[in-house]
């Protein structure tokens, strides 16, 4: 069962609702013991999801090195904060800076491997994604206000006389 299942499970206990309720929410895939037991690991489940665990999984280990695997993650989000398109953020530079956080902390014994940086990712629910061409300088705060405007103008005009010039032709 996933954490956000089982957060789910939890909330319709804290709601009232009863475990036959619950357990029919679940379509009956798990029986009575199961979530009992869920309810009673109420707060490590609830602690896992304030760290940031991924919900979609159904468990999750801690790293080896858990303040480096929070600073990274800090970084990762801070720099999405900006926009991915802005900084895209590939494993190798992941392992530059898990480098960097290792060193800061005083880890020595810290290697960084290619599979720390995979099973980090992994526990955050990311994955890597290459931009390529044109689309990994889009602006899209700009184009998202340019299409505004553009839908502002258009406000008041008959959907049938509005067409679409492109590098093939009109449409």
């Amino acid at each position: 069962m996933t954490l956000d299942t089982k957060l789910r499970v939890i909330g319709w206990h804290a709601a009232g609702r009863t475990i036959d309720y619950i357990s029919r929410q679940l379509d009956n895939q798990y029986d009575r013991s199961g979530i009992y037991k869920i309810i009673k690991q109420k707060d490590s489940l609830l602690s896992r999801a304030a760290e940031g665990a991924a919900g979609g999984r159904a468990s999750s280990r801690a790293g080896q090195y858990p303040q480096v695997d929070k600073a990274l993650l800090d970084c990762f989000l801070a720099v999405r904060a900006r926009g991915r398109k802005r900084g895209p953020l590939s494993f190798a530079i992941l392992r530059q800076k898990a480098l960097q956080v290792a060193e800061h902390l005083g880890i020595t014994d810290f290697a960084a491997s290619k599979g720390f940086i995979q099973r980090w990712a992994s526990r955050h629910g990311l994955v890597n994604v290459a931009l390529h061409g044109s689309g990994a300088s889009a602006n899209v705060k700009e184009a998202a206000e340019r299409m505004a405007a553009i839908r502002q103008q258009l406000e008041g005009v008959d959907v049938d006389l509005i067409y679409n010039a492109d590098k093939t032709g009109l449409l």
